[in-house]
């Protein structure tokens, strides 16, 4: 008896680490930057085409200074049109807040674990072009739009006092940006209440989001609250990609169950190829699916109730095949007319309309509905 259990231990105990050597959202597949420290100019991908001179500026927000408790963040803002590519400028936090135009959308991008500073820096670039570009391929309207979407990349200690026990580092990074979504909520919180926000995560960046989203309705994280003086007259819209996320956790009373409170939309792009998340569940004994790998389960959406129509789900699979990396999803042109107008709210309010073509269909479903293109589940589309 007891060798069987030793045996079943074992064969868990590899599944873990199989799944922590396919989870691991590396950047094994990603050209190597050369290192930067935070507290000077970094350069941005070599060989990176540079922004005319009269292309819109970006920011970089970080948290990776900062403790699980307290916080001074970081502001940079990513200047282009140098010749030897983008450079940053340190900015005070009252400058930042001063050049953000509070009319405008403002678009918190949060990336994954394991992203070194040097990656964030110049992932920032690419992902700006790409999100841009999805605004760009739309109606006539969209230039002026792309030319005022104000884009803030939220960057936290995902690469920090590792252990290289896998499995283990996995369980704490995800733990960490549920804490520092509190950083990214005192953020939000700060902005005027007439300025739209939203907000894009990837793999763990979703995590950080959906506990950004779940403190700025209200709720606690670890014991602290964050909620937003500026309550409902605030619009916010958030989209998870390749969510690192259990599907349980968005429901009443769960870890994030605020976050579709607080939440106009929320767009889900899963994949049910994702080999990362396909392990997920064997990250930690007795785990739950995650809710970017299969979308938000029927039963999970009886329990949401009325909010369950928020939650917009899109298999995404047919573009990123097998791919969990974040340069998976913002090197591909179609998902970026799919998320693109959906964060700079250049659509309905609570409809989905078709701005672009994913996927070229000449009908809807039946009892179906689409998003930009895209095939969505016959579900109700109620008004708030």
């Amino acid at each position: 008896m007891q060798s069987g259990w030793d045996a079943c231990d074992l064969i868990w105990r590899a599944a873990v680490w199989a799944a922590a050597l396919g989870a691991a959202f590396c950047r094994a597949e990603e050209r190597v930057m050369p290192r930067s420290a935070e507290n000077r100019p970094a350069a941005a991908a070599a060989g990176a085409p540079a922004h005319p001179p009269s292309a819109p500026s970006d920011w970089i927000l970080s948290s990776r200074r900062c403790s699980d408790r307290e916080c001074a963040l970081r502001y940079f803002r990513l200047n282009s049109g140098e010749p030897t590519g983008e450079r940053l400028r340190a900015l005070s936090a009252d400058e930042f807040r001063a050049a953000l135009d509070p009319g405008v959308p403002v678009c918190f991008i949060v990336h994954g674990s394991f992203t070194t500073w040097p990656h964030a820096v110049g992932d920032s670039v690419r992902i700006s072009r790409w999100l841009r570009g999805g605004l760009r391929g739309e109606a006539a309207h969209a230039e002026e739009a792309a030319a005022r979407l104000q884009i803030v990349h939220f960057t936290w200690p995902s690469d920090q006092d590792l252990t290289y026990l896998l499995p283990h580092d996995i369980l704490r990074l995800g733990e960490r940006g549920a804490l520092h979504g509190r950083w990214l909520a005192m953020t939000i919180a700060d902005l005027p209440p007439e300025q739209p926000v939203s907000l894009i995560g990837h793999s763990h960046g979703a995590r950080v989001v959906a506990s950004a989203l779940h403190l700025l309705s209200g709720g606690t994280v670890a014991g602290v609250g964050f909620p937003d003086p500026a309550g409902d007259q605030r619009r916010v819209r958030a989209a998870f990609l390749a969510a690192a996320l259990d599907h349980q956790w968005l429901l009443p009373g769960e870890r994030y169950g605020g976050a579709l409170v607080r939440t106009e939309r929320l767009l889900n792009l899963h994949n049910t190829h994702d080999a990362a998340l396909n392990l997920y569940p064997f990250h930690k004994p007795f785990g739950s699916e995650s809710v970017g790998r299969a979308g938000l389960p029927l039963r999970d959406r009886g329990r949401i109730g009325e909010r369950a129509w928020k939650v917009i789900d899109v298999d995404v699979s047919r573009f990123v095949g097998m791919n969990h990396y974040w340069s998976a999803y913002y090197s591909t042109p179609e998902l970026a007319g799919l998320v693109a107008p959906f964060a700079a709210f250049a659509d309905g309010e609570n409809d989905a309309p078709e701005l672009g073509a994913v996927r070229p269909s000449a009908r809807r479903p039946a009892n179906g509905r689409m998003l930009h293109g895209v095939d969505l589940p016959p579900e109700p589309v109620r008004r708030r």
